[in-house]
């Protein structure tokens, strides 16, 4: 009789057919997404703040007005002043910014006609400084108005603080974003667990008269959820990477002295491609710990 029943049974439960488990794969499709673009947004932060700390922290600009436009009615002595500047401690370098250097820095707001302009533009020193020096740019400013009143002394370094305490926020913002992603969809997985139990309560209340084990209930689950999770893991590895790519695109053409290179290097790689497989091994085991519990507490 037995024999009869368990030929006529279905040695497995039609999870398949389950409209709540097909969701499955698309919930781990968005947090693959969202956990991967989180993960090149924390990467991206890490290289721009830390190309704008070795670069501009590095430097100071000293401005000087042109002659028709400055209170002082001496003409500054440019020597004294280059002199104070290189024997102030921390300092590596300076010098005058050339002519066709200015032109290019005031290219990008005036354009090529720009050059044509008689325009009355300030003098500019361009200060390097000694890696990890210190340099106390107010008491500079103070012994260079001894020399030149009216000139001005750019900290680049007070200025990037806040840039680099932003860049700080967003990768921390960015972590709080792959924790938040993996806990809603645990939540839902669960939930979408739960769902298919009460869908299938009838079939597993027949393997149960059948003798099986909860182990092999669980096992159904676990294998589906595997299948699902490894899809939809790599769907959204697929989405994730199309998106990283395009950002890559628009930035190549910037000048990479404000945006880095944002091209992932193979460690970061390695950590995108394993997303499909964390994901799918964390469903997984969500979702045979959830039939477990369920089960045992069914009598």
């Amino acid at each position: 009789m037995s024999l009869s029943v368990a030929r006529k049974t279905p040695t497995g439960i039609p999870l398949e057919k389950d409209i709540s488990s097909r969701l499955l794969p698309w919930l781990v499709a968005v947090m693959v997404y969202l956990v991967g673009l989180s993960i090149f947004s924390a990467v991206t932060m890490t290289k721009v703040s830390g190309q704008w700390d070795a670069s501009l922290s590095a430097h100071m600009t000293i401005q000087l007005p042109p002659p028709e436009l400055s209170n002082d009615s001496q003409p500054t002595n440019l020597e004294a002043l280059l002199k104070l500047v290189d024997e102030t401690p921390g300092v590596r370098s300076s010098r005058v910014l050339e002519e066709v250097e200015m032109d290019r820095l005031m290219e990008p707001w005036l354009g090529e006609s720009g050059q044509s302009l008689d325009l009355a533009l300030p003098m500019l020193i361009a200060v390097t400084l000694k890696s990890g020096a210190d340099v106390d740019a107010s008491g500079l400013a103070l012994r260079i108005r001894e020399i030149a009143p009216d000139a001005i002394v750019v900290d680049h370094k007070s200025g990037l603080e806040g840039l680099i305490d932003l860049a700080g926020w967003v990768r921390l913002i960015s972590a709080g974003v792959i924790v938040l992603v993996a806990f809603s969809a645990t939540l839902m997985a669960i939930l979408i667990t739960k769902m298919g139990l009460a869908a299938h309560a009838p079939v597993i209340e027949l393997l149960h008269l059948m003798g099986a084990e909860d182990r092999f209930v669980a096992a159904q689950f676990q294998n589906h959820a595997l299948t699902g999770g490894l899809m939809g893991g790599l769907i959204g590895l697929v989405f994730s990477l199309s998106t990283i790519a395009m950002v890559e695109q628009v930035t190549r053409g910037l000048d990479h002295e404000l945006v880095p290179d944002l091209s992932l290097t193979g460690a970061h790689w390695a950590l995108l491609f394993a997303l499909p497989l964390a994901s799918a091994a964390v469903t997984t085991l969500t979702v045979r710990v959830t039939v477990l519990r369920n089960l045992a507490r069914m009598p």
